[in-house]
């Protein structure tokens, strides 16, 4: 699986981001990449998966971004 970043809160790509899959394998999985929480969030999580801290701004403007790339073209009249 490749990853295409949706957004990101810097254009360095070594801070918070959601990426999806850039290829036809994959087309509904998304990555977030975030901090590492202090452990005392990270606790009672199952083993295969990890909690991250991201701002809630990359949360909302993530989904506008995917949402909008999911409608259909308006037709022209």
């Amino acid at each position: 699986m490749r990853l295409k970043p949706v957004v990101s809160v810097c254009s360095s790509g070594s801070c918070p981001t959601v990426y999806a899959a850039d290829d036809d394998t994959d087309d509904d999985t998304l990555i977030v990449q975030g901090y590492i929480p202090p452990q005392h969030l990270a606790m009672d999580v199952p083993v295969g998966e990890g909690r991250v801290v991201i701002p809630r701004e990359l949360l909302g403007e993530a989904a506008r971004r995917l949402l909008a790339a999911s409608e259909p073209p308006v037709a022209q009249q």
